[in-house]
């Protein structure tokens, strides 16, 4: 078998097993929704439901997306002030800047206002790298507008 069919068949397989295993509902982004397993988590726009990240929780979900509205630093809340809400953290004392706690507050609303999750877990067993490694795959076949492909 040539490589590409072989590839094709290995991302039409893993496609499958993720819908499969992908939770069922949109939840939001509310810290009681949160499981306590781990795996890798998807992002949706409210609306039209486009996917926009995937991203990995390697101890829970529940601790890993609690960090998207609380006061932690996090990646896709990042993603979200620089690109939807449009504002750059200056940290300059001397410049004009937004105060990065309000420019968190606004981007933990517009998350909570514009964002569904879904869950794909993993089992107990499952490794950090491994975890990693389906988290890269996702983003490989799912392409969403918010994870860079280069970003590791």
């Amino acid at each position: 078998m040539e490589i590409g069919c072989y590839l094709n068949l290995s991302k039409n397989y893993i496609g499958e097993v993720i819908d499969k295993n992908l939770s069922e509902d949109y939840l939001e982004f509310n810290k009681s929704n949160f499981p306590l397993s781990k795996g890798v988590y998807f992002v949706y726009e409210k609306g039209d439901k486009n996917l926009v990240y995937i991203g990995s929780a390697t101890n829970s979900f529940k601790k890993r997306c609690s960090q998207y509205i609380s006061s932690s630093n996090c990646s896709f809340r990042r993603k979200i002030i620089k690109h939807v809400l449009k504002k750059s953290l200056v940290k300059n004392k001397n410049e004009k800047s937004l105060k990065e706690k309000d420019v968190n507050k606004e981007a933990v609303q517009y998350i909570k206002d514009n964002y569904y999750l879904k869950f794909l877990p993993v089992d107990t067993k499952t490794t950090y790298s491994d975890i990693l490694l389906l988290e890269r795959a996702c983003i490989s076949l799912k392409n969403p507008k918010f994870n860079d492909k280069y970003e590791y």
